[in-house]
């Protein structure tokens, strides 16, 4: 059968022909998305704030709008700083760029990542000073760290566990990308965009110590705080811009959870002053600095809860000695504040918030006149952007007359207490509630008490690895705590991993706590006379051994403290032990024993239970003792089993016999030890439903009843001859409190 020939009318066959064209060139389209579909999802037209992404270079930590001021501070303010990091490059130029141990298991090992911080540095020097040599050396350096890169990910090696030095290799392209050839260009980014998209997280295993979890409610240094610094060095660059922009997203949206969930916790995410004071804070500062930097508006207003941090410095700052309390995840060696990045962010909190938070600055000022000139390595060109900072900063004032005697940050689950701020000067730290759990140990209701030295201690150390660390030094039998042991209960596990020649074991018996967020602060008052805490740690406990551990702790500035127990078990068999940590071994004298650590004393008498067993644990191959066995620190740690500040000794206090309900009450005196040669006379308030103690200090008498109901009820009376100076009952609240 023959088809009818149909004719067609020119205006069809034109639109016919146009159809055809359209179709064809869709196939194609198809085509091309397919063929790279390895190089991400496809793109899209940009909205919101990504369309104020700048198209230009550089936009990392600086602009061509804003980088006339940050040349001026670094050739002024900030010479002498910019002069070292340049004479350090004099010395690389003409050497060869060596990699040691490229293959080592773990990269944090050696400082072939430092590479990429060099690289920035050199990018940045000659940018500054326009001399060809550092625009040669920082492109030496890119492309031997961006095959070092791919050279790890190939063997399923890791870089680094925090990923700093990386930004810099990301800002160190975007520094150099004006003066790279259009092949340089596509060469090195395209490289170094793959290296560190494979390194965020994705469905493959992770390498050993790679970091690159989730990390939104810890420090987000890890793997995943690259994707952010990536999406804006590659923006457009047409190297792969569907993939740019998707880490683009990615990197903002997650930097957002992180300021939020910060925010939500009072701006401190960790309570450990070793991440407080150095990692954690550089998430927000570096991200305000880039998105600035990058779309030329402000997100700071996003990051306000990072004007907390001066006050947390000043409560965990020990005296005239530079330390800190040793606090959860702590490394107790030197227990020395490690104060060389509080230069560098205090300044960056007035670079950010003076103007707008300039009740800062006081505070600010103290802080950086103690910390003195400290240099950092992890972000060292940071200084030089810092361009709002026009503050006097000399002449700092003394804050400790304006600052309360002790202050509550509850998210952290922390109550600093100190008499002043000087060496001689008494200092407390009281552990209890909190929402904060990175790094925090099972130590509610526990106290640290420094005076001259560390009298009552939190124990142990943190080797890793070494099994001492999961199952002793985070136990709350480490600490200075009430212990409850209910045979067969089974402990939670604790991050940390056995050493050589050590096997991995479940963490012993100790009777203590398995919930870290399992207290409540019930009431807190700070005066001039005193501080008084309130703490019901019950639900720190198994549900089936506790009914109620509560307990109240009263600081008599400058150097009394007395502590008290109401403890019910829901066995009379399950045994209950008050513990107390010391650096020396405990002299004992009746119910009343000493010990002593660097130039301080510590006394403490037992005044409840009456007729309470004291026993001593402690000395060499006893310093660790949980579960019927020593847990040591590895003889490969670089401190010793014996080294004071692990602890050396405890003291276990118990019931002479099996109740279900006991109370608890101790008298503490600490001082100079040269000077405290007896501990001051006391009396036993034991009447109807009062339980207390008389004392006699400092030309006053003082009288402290607490409740036996169960209750956190209490009153405090002071005389000085015959004039009351005080009388009052201890509230049943929380005295609100601000941080300046």
């Amino acid at each position: 059968m023959m088809m009818e020939k149909i004719k067609i009318r020119p205006g069809v066959r034109l639109f016919a022909t146009i159809l055809i064209l359209v179709l064809l060139s869709c196939k194609k389209d198809k085509i091309k998305d397919s063929e790279n579909d390895n190089k991400g999802d496809k793109e899209t037209a940009p909205t919101g704030w990504v369309a104020s992404v700048s198209t230009e270079h550089p936009r990392l930590f600086f602009n061509k709008q804003t980088f006339d001021k940050v040349k001026q501070r670094t050739l002024n303010e900030e010479q002498t700083a910019f002069n070292k990091i340049k004479s350090q490059l004099d010395n690389m130029i003409g050497q060869e760029i060596v990699f040691e141990d490229i293959n080592a298991a773990d990269g944090t090992s050696n400082n072939n990542h430092a590479y990429g911080t060099r690289a920035a540095e050199a990018a940045f020097v000659f940018l500054i000073t326009e001399d060809s040599k550092y625009l040669n050396l920082a492109k030496n350096l890119l492309k031997e760290i961006v095959d070092y890169y791919e050279h790890r990910n190939n063997k399923s090696l890791n870089i680094h566990w925090r990923a700093f030095s990386r930004i810099h290799t990301l800002c160190a392209y975007d520094w150099l990308y004006n003066h790279l050839t259009a092949n340089e260009r596509q060469q090195i980014g395209e490289k170094l965009l793959n290296t560190i998209n494979f390194m965020l997280p994705s469905s493959r295993p992770d390498f050993n110590r790679e970091n690159r979890g989730r990390e939104i409610d810890a420090g987000f240094y890890g793997n995943n705080v690259l994707e952010w610094y990536a999406g804006v060095a590659f923006h457009k660059t047409g190297i792969n811009d569907a993939l740019a922009l998707k880490m683009l997203e990615n990197g903002y949206d997650n930097h957002l959870k992180v300021i939020e969930h910060r925010s939500s916790v009072g701006g401190l995410p960790v309570a450990v002053l070793e991440y407080a004071s150095k990692a954690y804070p550089w998430a927000e500062f570096n991200f305000m600095h880039t998105y600035q930097s990058a779309t030329g508006q402000s997100i700071s207003s996003k990051c306000t809860h990072l004007t907390i941090y001066p006050s947390f410095w000043y409560w965990n700052w020990i005296g005239g000695y530079r330390r800190e309390f040793g606090f959860g995840d702590s490394d107790h060696w030197t227990n020395a504040f490690n104060t060389d990045f509080l230069p560098v962010h205090l300044s960056q909190l007035l670079h950010f918030y003076g103007n707008s938070h300039s009740e800062i600055i006081p505070t600010a000022k103290w802080l950086l006149h103690k910390a003195g000139n400290r240099e950092q390595a992890e972000f060292p060109l940071t200084s030089f952007f810092l361009t709002n900072n026009t503050y006097n900063l000399a002449n700092p004032q003394d804050i400790t007359d304006r600052m309360p005697k002790a202050f509550f940050f509850r998210p952290q689950g922390q109550i600093f207490m100190r008499s002043g701020s000087n060496e001689t000067d008494t200092y407390a730290l009281f552990t209890a509630d909190g929402a904060v759990t990175s790094h925090r140990h099972y130590d509610n209701n526990h106290f640290t008490i420094y005076k001259r030295g560390y009298l009552a201690m939190d124990s142990g150390g943190r080797p890793e690895p070494g099994m001492h660390l999961p199952n002793y030094y985070a136990r709350t039998v480490a600490h200075n705590c009430i212990t409850i042991e209910m045979p067969g209960e089974v402990m939670p596990t604790y991050w940390g991993n056995p050493a050589s020649g050590e096997t991995r074991e479940p963490a012993p018996n100790d009777g203590g706590q398995n919930n870290m967020l399992g207290s409540k602060v019930l009431a807190f008052d700070e005066k001039p006379e005193y501080v008084y805490i309130a703490s019901d740690a019950t639900a720190s406990y198994h549900v089936n051994k506790s009914a109620l551990v509560l307990r109240q702790f009263v600081f008599v500035l400058p150097d009394i403290f007395i502590v008290y127990d109401q403890v019910i078990s829901k066995n009379a068999a399950y045994p209950k032990r008050w513990l107390l940590h010391t650096a020396t071994e405990p002299v004992f004298n009746g119910n009343t024993f000493y010990a002593d650590q660097n130039e301080g004393r510590l006394f403490c008498r037992t005044l409840l239970p009456e007729n309470a067993n004291h026993t001593k644990i402690g000395g060499p191959g006893k310093q660790f003792w949980s579960g019927g066995k020593n847990w040591p620190i590895p003889s490969s740690y670089s401190i010793p089993n014996d080294h004071p500040l692990l602890g050396q000794w405890r003291v276990e206090t118990t019931p002479s016999q099996a109740n279900t309900e006991d109370r608890f009450l101790h008298l503490i005196q600490v001082g100079d030890r040269n000077n405290l040669t007896s501990m001051i006379n006391s009396q036993l308030i034991n009447e109807g439903d009062q339980v207390g103690v008389s004392f006699s200090y400092d030309s006053r008498d003082y009288t402290v009843a607490f409740s036996k109901d169960g209750t956190a009820k209490g009153s405090i009376h002071i005389k000085q001859g015959s004039v009351t100076r005080l009388s009052e009952n201890f509230i049943e609240t929380v005295k609100p409190q601000v941080p300046y």
